[in-house]
């Protein structure tokens, strides 16, 4: 890069406004915000993007753009991340919005929520198509326990007995739906395309 200067001047005022200048080869914008809680996390994966300057870097930058702020928390998951990109393991990122259904029962009167997960999550790892050595999933949404546990089943029974799905959740209103993300490490997957 030989003396091409790089910075980002992020400013913070008592009042919770964000002003952001960057200045990167070929890349100069200023950013302003009235609302940095939900500015800061997009911030930052700009500027991951802007200092990817090796392939692998690239490639995680790339994905980074991806994931929900709970995957790029999560240390052990990004360390696997690394370490499948130095691999050259094939990684996909798959997302899927589960809706949030309300069930009556007439009988009783009470409503309860129900999720029909199966058919929907065998869907979205279909075009995968290759061998899954491991598999991170976030599930964010209203969910109950028992609810997390039947969508954690029916994954597990997708990716097959030899992998050992890693889970986490995050309790958040997502006003009757649910976002279950994965990421699969394994080799001949189908292209993105």
């Amino acid at each position: 890069m030989g003396g091409a200067s790089r910075s980002a001047q992020p400013s913070v005022t008592k009042d919770g406004f964000l002003r952001l200048s960057v200045d990167y080869p070929n890349v100069k914008f200023e950013l302003e915000s009235g609302s940095p809680e939900r500015a800061l996390p997009e911030v930052r994966r700009i500027l991951a993007a802007l200092n990817a300057d090796r392939g692998e870097d690239a490639a995680l930058a790339a994905l980074q753009l991806r994931l929900t702020d709970e995957f790029l928390s999560n240390r052990q998951f990004l360390n696997r991340l690394r370490s499948a990109l130095a691999l050259d393991e094939d990684v996909r990122v798959l997302k899927l919005i589960l809706p949030v259904e309300q069930e009556y029962d007439l009988e009783s009167g009470q409503a309860r929520q129900v999720v029909h997960a199966k058919a929907v999550i065998d869907s979205l790892f279909d075009p995968l198509q290759g061998t899954i050595r491991d598999c991170y999933v976030h599930l964010r949404g209203e969910l109950t326990r028992e609810q997390q546990r039947a969508i954690m089943d029916s994954v597990r029974q997708r990716v097959g007995v030899d992998v050992q799905p890693r889970f986490f959740s995050t309790h958040k209103n997502l006003e009757g739906k649910a976002l279950l993300e994965a990421v699969c490490f394994g080799d001949g997957f189908a292209s993105d395309e």
